[in-house]
């Protein structure tokens, strides 16, 4: 099997935190922010707390690779667990309007790519596509928005194809808020059962292990979305491209 750049990056990523795990070990005190729980002195109150995660979301998802939410979401759900259903809506309002503007960009610059000649049939191909099977491309949105994939890579795409707004506002804020329940919920009754497996004390302060184990799931199921080639399955099974934006 050949091994790629994403798989190399991988193995670099858990040997740093392999490394990681053996510095934390000797020096526990090392490892405080990697502790969920040492995040949570700053979740004031709720509303405070909603607003920080809001923030953080919307630059979060502006941005073109992965953050981790799980360090901000997860210890404001430990800090008010009756409210983690709110801080999950919160987030995924946050990451719905950083996501939407890729999909503007896409209509707002329909136009001026299209008059490239490279674009063309590109453009062509992704507006029948999504006048064909409309509900694909909501799960397309939808599946996206759950995971950790890059969603700029459908919502240019289905801007500029003219794909129904309403249409992704729905898919996209499902799959955040889907992605951002399983944080909350986590953090409201999973992770102090995790502590208290880890040993976690004033005196045993193993709350890092959390931490890193947690980036170590993330990591890997960025591997596996990786690997599932979204981009080779769009071309192969309908005919739509990449578009070029140089």
């Amino acid at each position: 099997m050949k091994i790629g750049k994403i798989d190399y990056l991988m193995i670099i990523s858990f040997i740093i935190l392999g490394l990681l795990a053996i510095l934390f070990y000797y020096n526990p005190g090392l490892g405080i922010w990697f502790d969920f729980s040492s995040w949570t002195g700053f979740m004031v109150n709720i509303w405070q707390s909603l607003g920080i995660v809001f923030v953080v979301c919307v630059i979060g998802n502006l941005l073109p690779f992965p953050t981790p939410y799980t360090f901000i979401i997860i210890p404001a759900a430990m800090s008010f667990p009756e409210f983690f259903w709110l801080i999950a809506l919160d987030a995924g309002a946050g990451a719905l309007i950083g996501e939407i503007v890729g999909y503007i960009i896409g209509r707002g610059g329909h136009e001026t790519l299209k008059k490239l000649d490279k674009n063309v049939e590109k453009i062509n191909d992704w507006e029948k596509l999504v006048n064909q099977r409309p509900y694909f491309i909501m799960f397309l949105v939808f599946l996206f928005g759950l995971t950790p994939l890059n969603d700029d890579n459908i919502m240019i795409p289905i801007g500029l194809a003219g794909f129904s707004f309403s249409k992704t506002v729905i898919s996209c804020f499902l799959g955040k808020l889907g992605m951002m329940m399983v944080f909350a919920v986590g953090g409201a009754f999973g992770i102090q059962w995790l502590e208290n497996l880890a040993g976690t004390s004033e005196t045993n302060p193993n709350g890092w292990i959390i931490g890193l184990v947690a980036i170590a799931i993330t990591l890997v199921i960025i591997w596996i979305m990786f690997k599932i080639d979204i981009k080779r399955f769009l071309k192969e099974e309908y005919g739509v491209e990449e578009l070029d934006t140089k």
